[in-house]
Parts: C-alpha cells; sequence; structure tokens
C-alpha cells in the first residue's frame, strides 16, 4: 500500500510542480510590480517600511497552472495603509478584506496587493493580516523539499475536495493553515492518516506552546471550533478561527476514503457545476440555476449573497418544499446558485401543530379563537394551512430570482 500511495504522490507531484517557464514569468511579473511599488513610494512620504513577495511563490508551494501571486507592501502604522492606492499599477482594482487591498492582471498572472503593518509586539496587533511575514518566515525555517513537496499535495487534495480557502464566504481551509498541518505530522500521509481519526474539538499544538488543551482554550478562546490549530507565531490566535463544521467534515471524509481506496482522482481538477448536473441527474432531483454578476468589492458581494441564499433555503423550506442539497459556484465575475429540489407539496394544506390540548386556558382560547378548525393530533392542537401555491415550480422560479439579484444582495 506505502508503495501505491507513493505512485500517486510522485505522479500528481510531477503535474503540480511549475515548469521554468511559469517561474520565469512569475519572477518577472513579481519584480515589475515590486519596483512600480518601490519608485511610486520613493516620490512621497508614504510610510511604507518594506515591499516583499510572498504567499506560495515565495515559500516554493505554488502550484503549476495556477497564477496567483502576492505581494505584501509593509506600512509604518495604520494610516499609512490608506496610501496603497497611490503605490500600485493603475490598471489594478481595489478589493475589501479586514483592509483594502488591490487586484490585477499582469503578464497573465494574477497579482494581489496587499498591505501589512509592522509591529514590535503580537499583543498589540488588531489585524491578524500583520502576522503574514512571520507565517512566512516561520515556514522558511521548518520547510525541507519534502515538506513543500507534501503542502502542494495536500492543497491539492483541498481544492480537489471542495475545502480549500479561509475566505468569508467559504469557511474552509487556508494555505498556512495546511502548511502547519505538514509541517506538524512530518508528511501528508502522516496526516491523512491521523485525518481519519479526527472529531470535532480536535487540538493540534506543534511547537507545545501550552501544557494542555484546557489551558490553551482558556488563553485562545476558540472552544467553538472543529479544529484548533495554535498558531506557533502567536499562541493567543487558533489559526483554523475560520474554519467551518461542513468543511472539516469534507476534510476527513475524504482522507477516509482517499486511504480506503488510493486513487489519483481525489486529486484531479474538478468541473464543480458539471459535478452537480450529473449528480441532479442521477438523483432524479428537480435543479434550478440562478447567476448573478458581481457589483462592488467581491469578498462583501459573496458574503452577502450567502446571507440572500441561506434566506432563500429557509424560505422554501418555510413552504413545503424538501431539498435535496444547495451549491454555490463563485467565480472572479460572478457566482451561481444551484438549488436541488427533491419535492414539492401534494396536498393543497399542511398540517400545523399548535400547543397541548390541556395548556392553560388562556393560551388555549387564543390559540382557539384564532384558529376555528383546529382539531387534535394525539393530545396537540393542530390545523390546516393552505399552501396558497398552485405552481410550485412557477413559485420557487420566482423566489430564487427575488432572493438571488443584484439589488436584493447589495441591499440585504
Amino acid at each position: 500500500m506505502i508503495g501505491a500511495f507513493n505512485k500517486i504522490f510522485d505522479d500528481v507531484y510531477a503535474k503540480l510542480k511549475p515548469s521554468d517557464k511559469e517561474l520565469r514569468g512569475a519572477e518577472k511579473t513579481v519584480d515589475e510590480v515590486i519596483s512600480h511599488i518601490k519608485r511610486s513610494a520613493s516620490k512621497g512620504d508614504y510610510g511604507v517600511h518594506d515591499v516583499k513577495v510572498s504567499g506560495s511563490f515565495a515559500k516554493g508551494t505554488w502550484l503549476s497552472g495556477e497564477s496567483d501571486l502576492d505581494i505584501f507592501v509593509m506600512f509604518n502604522d495604520e494610516n499609512s495603509t490608506e496610501n496603497l492606492d497611490k503605490l500600485v499599477p493603475k490598471q489594478f482594482d481595489a478589493e475589501f478584506g479586514t483592509r483594502k487591498y488591490f487586484v490585477g492582471n499582469m503578464h497573465g498572472y494574477t497579482v494581489q496587493i496587499v498591505p501589512l503593518v509592522k509591529f514590535e509586539e503580537v499583543t498589540k496587533v488588531k489585524n491578524s493580516m500583520d502576522f503574514s511575514i512571520m507565517h512566512m518566515d516561520y515556514f522558511n525555517k521548518k520547510a525541507s523539499a519534502s515538506i513543500r513537496r507534501d503542502v502542494m499535495l495536500l492543497k491539492r487534495f483541498c481544492k480537489s475536495n471542495d475545502c480549500f480557502g479561509s475566505e468569508a464566504y467559504i469557511h474552509g481551509f487556508s494555505g498556512y493553515v495546511l502548511e502547519l498541518l505538514v509541517i506538524n505530522y512530518g508528511s501528508f500521509e502522516k496526516l491523512l492518516r491521523d485525518a481519519c481519526n479526527w472529531k470535532p474539538g480536535k487540538f493540534i499544538d506543534g511547537e507545545r506552546i501550552y501544557y494542555s488543551k484546557e489551558e490553551a482554550m482558556a488563553s485562545i478562546g476558540a472552544n467553538e471550533n472543529p479544529l484548533v490549530l495554535v498558531d506557533p507565531t502567536n499562541k493567543y490566535r487558533n489559526v483554523c478561527g475560520s474554519l467551518n463544521l461542513d468543511n472539516f467534515s469534507r476534510f476527513v471524509l475524504s482522507a477516509k476514503q482517499f486511504l480506503d481506496e488510493p486513487k489519483k482522482s481525489f486529486f484531479d481538477k474538478k468541473d464543480k457545476r458539471k459535478t452537480i448536473l450529473l449528480d441532479s441527474k442521477k438523483r432524479g432531483t428537480k435543479l434550478f440555476t440562478r447567476k448573478v454578476k458581481v457589483v462592488g468589492p467581491k469578498t462583501v458581494f459573496f458574503s452577502k449573497y450567502n446571507k440572500a441564499l441561506n434566506m432563500l433555503v429557509e424560505y422554501l423550506k418555510s413552504n413545503g418544499i424538501n431539498l435535496y442539497d444547495f451549491h454555490s459556484i463563485y467565480n472572479d465575475d460572478d457566482v451561481e446558485a444551484l438549488i436541488e429540489v427533491e419535492n414539492v407539496p401534494s396536498t393543497k394544506t399542511s398540517k400545523q401543530i399548535g400547543p397541548s390540548l390541556w395548556v392553560d386556558k388562556k393560551n388555549l382560547d387564543a390559540f382557539l379563537n384564532a384558529h376555528k378548525t383546529a382539531y387534535l393530533d394525539g393530545e396537540k392542537l393542530a390545523y390546516d394551512k393552505p399552501y396558497g401555491i398552485t405552481d410550485f415550480n412557477g413559485f420557487i422560479s420566482k423566489k430564487i430570482k427575488e432572493f438571488i439579484s443584484q439589488k436584493s444582495i447589495v441591499e440585504g
């Protein structure tokens, strides 16, 4: 079995490793952007402390075919970060996370320019992004060639199994979390084997900063997180703070399934939309789709879209519509909702269960006055509520358009 793993890992890694041409193109792009920023910074007092390449490219864990490149601009103080728009190339657009940052395309590469603020004490840092330089330095100090290879494998594994991305609208594993996991376990395979036994509330302290989980919880306050991974550069922080139970569970299941039956398909790039369409056809569900173009900052729009989608789902359920599943596909310029409907009501009314017949007289009288045709369901009172819907397919389509629209998302 170990031989089978090694063969799969070697074959996958051979495709993940960037070519010399890709690396040269990335280096040229990075150098050009950094030079532009430094030239702009030299023309005035913008409070720039340093400019450097970062992210997976700087760590040697950059995947072939992925064009994202990160550049950090470190400022002397928070107020100076507002000067970033004066330093970036003109074709870069503003996006919003914990601070305003800029995204642009050069020579076929997508470049993110992110502002940081230098600091002396970790306890005084107000924005977790400022730890990013420390994260990069920590990884580069700890990582061997095999660790870097296994981080690339793990990143591809998580992307393929739909649990990668720490953005607020995804709540998956961040790149830094994956790096720490491989460092902690020593290899991708050892991580997978241990992950098969994970349960919500899993605690990992790779540098053994704390004597016990209880001590760590008292300091970090991360009791609700499915995975607590102590940041070795900041003992007061759980780097999995944005990870939700869905993505945690998806990773554990994927690890179990891969170890049970190792296949290269666990690392394949998947067409999520095509997979959903095929699954819906196989299940016999009715699939409704709705695509909306992004308006304004992407991260803000996607977060509001998620809120609108959840409201839609609850509204449909409240009208007796059983959903099999629902999905989102996020792109640079749009987002698509795909909603699988299992079935709709076949009756004209739904049974609504009320209080016990033996409830106090005041509440009983109020219920009977409100529902003149109430009847018993065991010891509970019940009444029939008309759906008032004659065409459920038309109703669903109408409500999807109402909830998932640019106007409703932006104003919501």
